[in-house]
């Protein structure tokens, strides 16, 4: 192990950032929002990769990516549709 500055950087961005900011919200959001919605999170976060992936580093979308993506992104839209059994006790 060679503990250089960019690596202890790249340790602390990835635990306070990347694990213990998420986690934290994790635990705020499960009071304000229905599981189903926070269970999305994940797949949604797919998404957005395939698109900075292609955005920031020009990575190709085949029609398959574009087809999942698509898929995706209509079964979240499914997953946080309310209906009335489906909602949280005490909200509309």
């Amino acid at each position: 192990l060679r503990w250089t500055p960019t690596a202890i950087g790249s340790l602390l961005y990835l635990s306070i950032l990347g694990t213990a900011l998420p986690f934290a919200g994790l635990f705020w959001l499960l009071h304000r929002v229905p599981v189903s919605v926070i269970g999305t999170i994940p797949v949604v976060d797919t998404v957005i990769a395939l698109v900075l992936g292609h955005i920031i580093l020009s990575e190709p979308l085949s029609p398959r990516i574009l087809v999942g993506g698509a898929l995706i992104l209509v079964a979240v839209l499914l997953a946080t549709l309310r209906r009335g059994r489906n909602q949280m006790p005490g909200r509309k």
